[in-house]
Parts: C-alpha cells; structure tokens; sequence
C-alpha cells in the first residue's frame, strides 16, 4: 500500500523572478475538438494529449476526506473541482456509488499523491483496471493489483467483471486490440464516454470525452467506436472510465481565461466522486526558439563523401541538415518498415557525423512517392490498391515524369504504415527532427479535363464515402458540376491531412522531442494546380497535425518569395514558420544574402536552403555565414556572437559574473538574460537551460534519450576549426565522460543513480571500492562528490542481505 508522502515536483530549475523560457515543439498538454460525421450521425468532444514526462506536467486526482469518514469522497461536479483545486483539465474518473448527505463511495482503486484512497477492487481473484502514474512520470494500463503499488504517485480505475454480465473489464484497447466489443460498461449503445489511454512506452497519456445522448448534437459512441478512436490517437491500451451523465470535461489553459467544456447529457455538470486533472505549470515569457540554419540534402553514397558536405555547411554557419531518408519507396535508415537504400543503417552513422560538425540531423521523406521504375514497386506489388488513381484517366502515376507511381495518403493501409515508419524513425537516438515532403496527391496527369482533383476512387474509397453519404461518388461525383462533387474534394483533402496526423501520432509515440515538419506550398488552397494535391495545410497547422511549416518559397525575385512566406505566416495557426529557400534548380534565384534579408525584413530568420551541394560555391558560403554572424540577430546566451551556444559563451558569463551580483551596463548588458537589470545567478541558471536547449532540443526536456545521444559520440572530436561537437559540453576538444556529467546538471528528468562504478554490469560492495578509486557523478546531478559514493552506500544496505546469500 502506498504510504502518504509528499508529491516531487518536476519543473524547470529557473529561478521565479525570470521572464524568458523555451518554447516546447510537442506542448505537454494539447487539447482538440472532435467532430465527426459517422453513417448513424454525428459525434463531438474533446481529446486531449498529455506529455507526462514533460517537467511542467503534473497529474491530479481527487484529495481523500478526513480520517475517520465515513465515506471516501465527497460529491463534487466537475467544473467546480477544477475551479477548486485550479488543474489545467478536469475530468470525471472512477464509477461510484452513492451514500447519503453528498457523499459517496469511490468504485475501485485511487490513489493520490501517493495516499490511498479507495482500495484495488477484485473479483473473482482478479483487480479492477487501472491507470496508474508512477514516480518516474511513467504511467501504467492494466490489472493491478494491490502489491503493485510501491511507487504509484496517483490513480484511477475502471471495472472489472461482475455478475450482472459476462464483459471482462472495461479495457477497450488491450495491447493495441480494439476490445470494446466486449467492455463494459453497456458496449453495444451509444453513450457519452470519458476515457483514457496510454502509448506503449507509457510516456503519452490520452485523455477522450465523448458527448451523446443529444440527436442535434452528438450522438455519443459504442465502446468498439471508442476503442477505434483511441487506437487511432495511438493508444496501446485505452480504459473506459465513468460515462453517460457522468461525463465531463473541462479545460482552463490560462488561468482567469476562457474556459472549454463538454456538453452534459443532463445539461448540467453532474457531482461525480473522482475526479482526475492536469495541472500545467505556467511557463515564463517565451524566448524564441533557436533558428533554424538549414540545407537539404540527397545522401551521397558514402558516409565519407557525406562529411564532405557537412564540412562544407558547418563553413557556411548551417546547424541543419534535412537528410532525404525515404525516397522512392526505400529508407536511408535500417530495412524496416520500407525496404533499406544501403547495405547499412545510413542514418544512424550520419546522425554521429552530423553532431561533429554541430550540425542536427532531420529526417526528409518525400512521403507519397514510392516508386520511380523499379525502385519501390515491391509496395505496389504487394498492395496495389496503395496507387493513386486518377479519376479522368483511370491510370496511375506522377508528377508527369515516367516512371514516377505515388501512394494515395488518403488510404488507410498508406497511413498505417506510414504511422509506423515515422514512429521507426523516432526511435533513432540523437535524431532532431522528421519532415514530411510530397505530402500530396501527384498533379493531375491530364490537365485538359475539368478534374479539380482527380485522385481517385478507388474501391475503398468508394465503400467510405458511401457510408457517409449512401451515394456511390463514381456516379454521384463524377463530375465537378455534380452536388456531391465538393463532399468528394473535402474526403479527399481530409484524407491527405489524416496522413500528416498519423505521422504525428506515430511521431509522439515514440518521442515527442522530435520536431514534426511540414514542408509544402503556401498557395495550396489558392492556386489551382496546388488545389489539385489536396495539401490542406491550414487543417494540418490548425489541428496541430503539424509543429513547424516550411513554405517552399523558390520564387525568382524576393516580392515573389515574400509572398509565399506572409501567405504562410497568415494561416499558420501560431505553428512556427522556416522560410524554404532555393540556390540550385532549373530557374535562377535571388543571391543568398538577398533571400536572407528578404526573410528577415518580415520577422523570419529562419531558414531551410534546397540544397546543400550548392555550397561547394564559396561565395554563397560566405554569404550565408556573413548573414548569420552579422546580420541575422543574436540568439540569447551567443555572447560572442558566431552563431552558437556553447562553452566558449559559458567561459565569457563565468568571467563577467563570479559569485557577487553585479549592476549592468552598456557593455555587459547582453549577460543580463532576463532583462532585471542584475547580473547574478538566474543569469547563471538561464543560461543553462538556454545551452540546453541548443544541445539537447527547445523543448526543454533533457533526459534518458540525450544521455544516450551523447553517449554515442563518446571518443569523437570536431573536425572544423571554430567548430565545437554538437556534444562537446565542455570545449576541450572531444566527448567524454566529463561532457556526460555537465549533462547530468542539466536534466530535467530524474534518472536512476547510475550504481555500477566498476563497470562491470552488477553492482555490488566492489562499486563502492571503485568509486573511491575513480569516482564517477553516481546521483547524476551534475557534481562528482562525496554524495556519490553516500549513494552506494544506501543503495548497498538495501540489497545486503541478498548479496550476501549470493556470495560464494
């Protein structure tokens, strides 16, 4: 049983008097509406994503009552337990049942801040499900049982079987299988739900309100439609909580400001007993993440020839490079989920070249085209349906080159596997970011039809839009002028945007550090031959399918550039916007400096060049390095203003502050990172987190994936002149162990004490003895001292009398 205890905070070691913070790429807390027309009628809510081991997250359940009550809970709506307690999200938890005076007893288990309020439940020898999150900000789906809850921070639960009827439990995504069918409770009707899910490595949480009840406006789902829902949001295992009238949901993002609410099916918020939130912690005034310094590239054929290239850009002042990783149906990575490019991973060798040049790596996939000849037709042989079909011509094809054979994006096997491919290369240790590109339908391929959009009906497609409409679009949308004409366009749009949203999924499944990219035309829904691709990015930046827009702006004059970018910062949906830039093609381009300063002039500065090879011309080198030490401004913490953060800005703030707060001035000002008009430790402490930020990604979060990112490059060293290794903490020239300690001042995320100090994969009193000999940073916090070895010793006298029995 867990004991009472008080509850670890986790946020970010800035002192409170600051006022600049990072901004994160995946938010730890998103919340979307749903709003879908099913063949029965029409379903809404809300589904929110939650980052548990984002350090501003903290999870909130429903406070016990005195000792000595005579119940466990006391009845409390939902939005007046928000508006109590002041979490972020409320929603309703647990079932309950009734008991006299406003009180009520809690069904099945739930814990908060480790005290244990309602006890695991059992029937039959078998506990309730569960959702339980764990002191590592790691959280659990399952049957768990009383034993295993030592390090339970907070929880709630579902129900399992019992003599009114022969379902299981209510666990409606059982290890990635939809088994609402058979949950409980009431599976087969349409109800309001409230549930909640886990990804598998139990890192996203995914929080679903389900109105219903309510013919005009939601019609509420089956727990089979649920558990559809929730493995599409990318839940490994899901839990149906408390519905019907119960459910609720309600959301504050800013305290005082507008609130978002479900719509009861009793038309009121009904006093629930449980109750579970999400408390975000507010961030400081936001400080711009660190620009984008970028070039494309099409892998040479070698890793050498490909550090040929990254010397060249680590010249020109570029940090990075968006790596073609799948093209023509092959991935530059490991053979996976697509057949690989190399007889080796590609990938993961250039990620560790890329860090020695400080440069970060970014997957570019051109998502849709998968076959030029022979190379990617094994997909199409497999599964012909995958082919974009055209509606005028009843062919395949391209971009009107020969040979050229694009997926539709819209088809749900497509989305499948492309899901599971982005979600492949998140898993790649050290990867910065992942790009989609040929996001689209291919242009129509016979452009002297009436055809908007030509692509395509295919069978599945046909079986889809006839369940929404009953109407077979290969009749009843044949033509533009037909009425359901525009309904096909829309299905066909929405389809490419789902793709984007499944990528993500796949994306944050995995590791929601990783920057999602959209690289696409900014008159997509302006332009008739864009119209024609169905590339809706507005949708995909408005529904936060995507995090960063990338507008190909290759026009040949810079008006015609602006144009693209002020098009894209008009609908980009508060997402942030990297100009895409030309210097190689078959139209001639504005000079370098001239696009940069054309960029600049309307507030971008960051910046993504097609491609890298042109940088073999010295002049454009130099002119994009002049522009990024010269001209671009300064990013906060670059005190000597090359263009980096690193340990050479670190020495600069050690010698102007050495311990005595010290009054600013004209020429010390730009150490003054938080604007208070002193420089002291918050300085100190700011810039910390803006080093790691530039090393370790903007979303603020240093953790176990850092650690092992730099550990990967132990022994390397940095070719460039001037030029530090992306994990050279410490600017002596290479990475080492003493990089990996300053690391461990700077996470965000408790890891383990790291025992083993002899190395030898067991640990026992020999480590103790090692640590005296050569002591390592044993706690992780940034300091090698007597704690360390204090750390052995505890952990020793916990597993004593076991070691002893295991002695010889």
């Amino acid at each position: 049983m867990p004991a009472t205890r008080s509850k670890a905070p986790r946020t970010f070691a800035v002192a409170s008097c600051l006022v600049l913070t990072f901004i994160a790429h995946a938010e730890p807390l998103r919340v979307q509406p749903i709003d879908r027309t099913l063949a029965a009628g029409r379903v809404r809510g809300y589904v929110a994503v939650v980052d548990l081991c984002n350090p501003r997250v903290e999870v909130v359940v429903t406070s016990p009552l005195p000792q000595g009550s005579a119940a466990e809970a006391n009845l409390i709506a939902t939005d007046a337990w928000r508006t109590s307690t002041g979490v972020t999200l409320a929603v309703n938890a647990n079932f309950f049942s009734t008991l006299a005076g406003g009180t009520a007893d809690i069904i099945g288990l739930s814990i908060t801040d480790g005290v244990l309020v309602s006890p695991v439940r059992t029937f039959n020898g078998a506990s309730d499900p569960a959702i339980v999150f764990r002191n590592n900000c790691l959280a659990q789906i399952g049957n768990i049982a009383a034993t295993g809850l030592l390090d339970v921070r907070d929880a709630i639960a579902g129900v399992g079987p019992s003599t009114t009827d022969s379902f299981p439990g209510s666990l409606v995504v059982t290890d990635g299988v939809n088994t609402g069918a058979t949950a409980r409770v009431d599976p087969l009707n349409r109800n309001p739900r409230t549930a909640v899910g886990l990804n598998q490595a139990g890192t996203q949480l995914y929080i679903v309100v389900i109105d219903g009840r309510q013919t005009n406006w939601s019609i509420g789902m089956t727990l089979a439609e649920l558990g559809d829902f929730m493995i599409e949001r990318g839940a490994h295992r899901a839990l149906n909580l408390d519905g019907g009238g119960s459910t609720s949901f309600v959301y504050q993002p800013v305290a005082g400001g507008p609130t978002t609410v479900n719509r009861p099916s009793d038309g009121f918020f009904r006093p629930v007993a449980n109750h579970l939130g999400i408390r975000v912690t507010p961030a400081p005034a936001v400080l711009a993440p660190r620009p984008i310094r970028g070039v494309w590239l099409r892998p040479p054929s070698t890793i050498a020839a490909l550090e040929t290239q990254l010397n060249l850009c680590a010249q020109s002042g570029v940090q990075d490079l968006y790596l073609e990783t799948l093209y023509w149906g092959l991935s530059t990575g490991r053979a996976g989920v697509f057949n690989a490019r190399f007889a080796f991973d590609y990938l993961d060798q250039a990620i560790r070249a890329a860090a020695r040049y400080n440069i970060r790596l970014h997957a570019w996939c051109e998502s849709a085209y998968w076959q030029y000849t022979s190379a990617g037709q094994y997909l199409f042989t497999a599964n012909p349906e995958f082919r974009a079909l055209n509606v005028a011509t009843g062919g395949f094809g391209g971009d009107g080159t020969a040979g050229q054979v694009f997926a539709n994006l819209a088809n749900p096997g497509v989305q499948a596997r492309m899901r599971a491919y982005f979600a492949e290369l998140a898993g790649y240790t050290g990867l910065w970011g992942i790009q989609t590109d040929y996001h689209r339908f291919p242009l129509d391929n016979n452009t002297s039809d009436s055809f908007t959009a030509p692509w395509g009906y295919e069978a599945w497609a046909r079986t889809d839009f006839q369940s929404l409409y009953n109407v077979d679009p290969i009749t009843a949308a044949d033509t533009p002028a037909d009425t359901h004409w525009t309904r096909f366009l829309a299905a066909r749009r929405s389809g490419i945007s789902q793709a984007a949203n499944q990528m993500h999924q796949g994306i944050n499944g995995v590791n929601t550090g990783i920057d999602f990219s959209a690289a696409m035309f900014a008159s997509a829904m302006s332009n008739s031959s864009q119209l024609t691709k169905c590339q809706d990015w507005y949708t995909w930046a408005t529904n936060d399918y995507v995090e960063t827009l990338i507008p190909m702006a290759y026009g040949s004059t810079t008006s015609s550039i602006l144009v693209d970018i002020n098009l894209a910062k008009t609908f980009a949906a508060g997402k942030r916007v990297v100009a895409g830039l030309a210097i190689t093609g078959t139209s001639t381009h504005p000079s370098v400096q001239d696009q940069l300063n054309a960029i600049k002039s309307v507030g971008i500065e960051s910046f993504v060049f097609f491609d890298a090879t042109a940088l073999s011309d010295a002049a454009k080198r130099f002119q994009m390095y002049n522009w990024t030490v010269n001209t671009a401004t300064p990013q906060p913490g670059d005190y000597n203003v090359d263009g980096y953060v690193d340990s050479r800005d670190r020495a600069l703030l050690n010698a102007t502050y050495t311990g005595t707060p010290i009054a600013v001035n004209a020429g010390n000002r730009k150490y003054d990172l938080n604007a208070d008009s002193i420089i002291n430790a918050a300085d100190v402490t700011l810039f910390s987190r803006v080093f790691a930020a530039f090393r370790f990604g903007d979303d603020g979060v240093v953790d176990q994936r850092d650690l092992d990112a730099l550990r990967a490059c132990f022994g390397a060293t940095a070719p460039v002149v001037g030029v530090q290794h992306l994990y050279d903490l410490d600017g002596d020239g290479d990475v080492d162990y003493s990089d990996q300690v300053l690391l461990h001042g700077l996470l965000t995320v408790i890891l383990s004490p790291d025992l083993d100090a002899d190395r030898n994969g067991r640990f026992r009193i020999d480590d103790l003895y090692a640590q005296r000999r050569t002591p390592i940073d044993v706690n992780r916090d940034g300091t090698i001292d007597a704690l360390d070895a204090a750390t052995i010793e505890t952990n020793l006298r916990a597993i004593e009398p076991a070691d002893l029995l295991t002695r010889p």
